[in-house]
C-alpha cells in the first residue's frame, strides 16, 4: 500500500507539472513551461518570464533581445510624437489641397494622425463550434469599429489536456502583452480587452480575403528543457533608439 500511496503522489505531481507546446501550421509556437511562456517563430520570440508586466523579444537570427516594459514604451512613444511632428513640419509646406489629400490616404494607416479614423476593436461569440485539429472550439469574432476582421476559435485547456497551471500563465502572458500595448499612447484604442476571450486560440484568420491566419497542428505535455525559454548567454540587449 506504501508503494502504491507513492505511485499516486508522483504520477499526480508529474502532471501538475506538465510543460505545454502547441506548434501551428505557418511555423510559430506557444511553449510554456513553469509559468513562463514563449511566443514565436525560428525568427522572433516575445518570452513572459512568468511575472511582472515586461516581456523580452527575442530576435533569434540577429542574436539580440529587447527588454519590452514601460521605459521601452515611453522611449518608442517618444520617437513615435518626433517623427510625427517632422511628418506634420513636412505637410505644412504642402499646398491646402495636397496636404488634405496627403493626411486622408494616411489617416488611417496611421492611427497616432489628429484625423485618423477611430479604430475601436472587440470581440464577439458567435455561438458556433468547429474542430481543429482534432479538438473542438468555439468561434468568434475581432470586430473593427462593429465589422469582421478576425475570425477565431478557441479551445478549453481541458479540451486540449493543457495543465491549469500552464493555461494560468499563458492568460498571464496575454495580460502583459495587452497591457504592454495600451502603454503607446499613439495606439491606445487600437487595443481590445484579450479578456473577453475565453480558453486558446487554436485558430486565426483574416475575414476579408482570408489569406492570412494560422491553424494548430499539435498539442504536446512532454518536458521542455529550461534553456529553450531562456535568452542565451551571448545575446546582446539592444534598446529603442535611431539606428538601434
Amino acid at each position: 500500500m506504501r508503494f502504491l500511496s507513492m505511485l499516486v503522489f508522483v504520477c499526480m505531481a508529474s502532471a501538475g507539472l506538465a510543460d505545454t507546446q502547441l506548434e501551428f501550421d505557418d511555423g510559430s509556437r506557444v511553449l510554456i513551461r513553469q509559468g513562463s511562456v514563449l511566443f514565436g517563430d525560428k525568427d522572433n520570440g516575445f518570452l513572459y518570464p512568468g511575472s511582472g508586466g515586461a516581456m523580452t523579444a527575442i530576435d533569434w537570427q540577429d542574436e539580440s533581445y529587447m527588454v519590452i516594459d514601460r521605459a521601452f514604451t515611453a522611449a518608442l512613444s517618444e520617437q513615435m510624437d518626433s517623427a510625427m511632428a517632422q511628418m506634420e513640419a513636412q505637410l505644412a509646406q504642402l499646398p491646402a489641397e495636397q496636404r488634405a489629400m496627403m493626411r486622408e490616404m494616411l489617416k488611417d494607416r496611421m492611427p497616432a494622425m489628429p484625423e485618423s479614423a477611430t479604430q475601436q476593436h472587440s470581440y464577439r461569440a458567435t455561438g458556433k463550434t468547429a474542430e481543429v485539429a482534432g479538438f473542438k472550439c468555439s468561434l468568434g469574432q475581432v470586430l473593427l469599429n462593429g465589422k469582421p476582421e478576425h475570425e477565431i476559435c478557441t479551445a478549453s485547456a481541458k479540451e486540449l489536456g493543457m495543465p491549469d497551471a500552464d493555461y494560468v500563465a499563458l492568460r498571464a502572458a496575454f495580460s502583459a502583452m495587452a497591457d504592454i500595448a495600451k502603454e503607446f499612447r499613439q495606439a491606445r484604442n487600437m487595443v481590445f480587452d484579450i479578456e473577453a476571450i475565453e480558453g486558446v486560440p487554436v485558430s486565426s484568420q483574416q475575414t476579408a480575403g482570408g489569406k492570412e491566419g494560422n491553424r494548430l497542428v499539435s498539442v504536446s505535455t512532454a518536458e521542455i528543457a529550461a534553456q529553450r525559454l531562456t535568452v542565451p548567454a551571448h545575446f546582446v540587449r539592444k534598446d529603442p533608439g535611431p539606428g538601434k
